[in-house]
């Protein structure tokens, strides 16, 4: 081991194989550690191994449970390997609500230990769940992946903040064919889900009445290839208006996308109808108005898959790999080399959060993430979601109103009056 090799340690609970996750669709949350030297992954899934992969030296220790104390990993190191729990640079610990790996003793290591919150759209008490195990489990850093969720979890702990390190994974736009070559209407992914209610919804709607080439769920290279190689109009719905790479994949490569609308404090919702490529729908009516508009008009859609001139706006908020291996690639990890993403509507509802804690206290806190968990509940279901204004006779009823009325940029199909 050299002085400069960078070390990371992440608790997994993956059944995919650390080293078959590059062409996994959950790379993205791992793709900082791709740059490090030496990656140690711990978990109940996989089994004890040792190997070099792609240049890296790949640690996987099998955990008893998903549930497992820092003491577990550093006596299988200090059996098999010649490092010490001492060495570790940095924790790329990567959070759901779900069946994430829940770690304890970090105090014992002395480098950045990061929160890495994933999904925080699934479940029932996907914010307050998480915001309760990361307030106990000795973290020094909290990033999102989905950044309009962040404001909850900065004003909740007292922990340092980085947006998170998108990038394009690696996508080559060099593959992409020149010429019209495919203009067709396109659908990655199941007809059916218990959880994308209202894309299921949506989908057997408009394909009762259009021509759309519903392709199924790709692998991850699969679709990322399909998504490079042909001009298409691809469709694509959220489960509660956050953003995922079946949007920014689609749009960095050229295609035309359909979505609908994404949270305007959320980075990619924050410029969406600045992208000419980027086409928004807000329900049923207003999917077919844009697909009918599109079915019959050859020369705009040629035009619009053409046009890439915005392009330079969504790299603006993309990493490239060298911004990655500077702050994750050295012993010394440096998250200012790292791009912002955050957005004034985050902003704004981060300091309202850290004014309603200070005023009335942590409880009252809470309160207000519980409220958003349920709205963003019943929001997963529906077209629209009306939130009503009640009297107002205190101070926290006031900073209650400002909260529903700042959700409305979390939660794009929620309405206030």
């Amino acid at each position: 081991m050299q002085p400069e090799d960078t070390i990371a340690l992440v608790p997994y609970w993956l059944n995919v194989e650390p080293t078959y996750l590059a062409s996994s669709d959950h790379f993205w949350w791992f793709e900082p550690v791709s740059f490090c030297k030496t990656v140690i992954y711990a978990g109940p899934y996989i089994r004890n191994s040792i190997c070099t992969y792609n240049g890296q030296i790949v640690i996987c220790v099998q955990t008893h449970s998903l549930q497992w104390e820092i003491n577990e990993l550093g006596h299988y190191l200090r059996k098999n390997t010649s490092i010490y729990i001492s060495d570790i640079n940095f924790v790329w610990h990567v959070l759901e609500a779900s069946s994430t790996c829940r770690v304890y003793g970090f105090e014992r290591l002395s480098c950045p230990i990061i929160a890495v919150i994933a999904d925080t759209h699934h479940l029932s008490a996907p914010v307050s769940s998480l915001i309760r195990y990361i307030s106990t489990a000795s973290f020094t850093h909290v990033t999102c992946t989905h950044n309009q969720h962040s404001p909850f979890f900065t004003s909740a702990l007292d922990l340092q903040y980085f947006s998170y390190p998108y990038t394009n994974l690696g996508l080559k736009r060099s593959m992409r064919q020149q010429g019209c070559g495919e203009c067709g209407v396109v659908y990655y992914g199941n007809v059916m889900s218990r959880t994308h209610i209202r894309r299921t919804y949506l989908l057997n709607q408009i394909l009762r009445r259009y021509a759309i080439d519903v392709r199924g769920r790709l692998s991850f290279h699969d679709w990322m290839h399909q998504v490079a190689c042909h001009d298409q109009l691809v469709f694509t719905c959220s489960l509660n208006g956050s953003f995922s790479f079946q949007t920014l994949i689609p749009l960095i490569c050229g295609n035309v996308v359909l979505t609908d609308t994404i949270a305007t404090s959320n980075w990619l919702g924050s410029i969406i109808c600045e992208l000419p490529n980027c086409l928004i729908y807000n329900d049923l009516n207003d999917l077919c108005h844009l697909l009918s508009g599109y079915e019959f008009s050859d020369a705009n859609k040629c035009n619009l898959l053409h046009d890439k001139s915005y392009i330079h706006l969504l790299y603006s908020s993309i990493n490239t790999k060298s911004n990655i291996k500077l702050a994750f690639g050295s012993r010394d990890v440096n998250f200012d080399r790292l791009a912002c993403t955050r957005t004034a509507g985050e902003r704004s509802l981060e300091s309202l959060l850290i004014r309603a804690k200070a005023e009335f206290g942590q409880s009252f806190h809470m309160g207000l993430v519980e409220r958003f968990e349920h709205l963003q509940e019943q929001h997963r279901k529906s077209s629209t979601l009306t939130i009503m204004s009640r009297s107002i006779d205190n101070k926290s009823d006031e900073i209650t109103d400002l909260f529903l009325k700042e959700l409305c940029g979390v939660l794009p199909r929620l309405v206030y009056c």
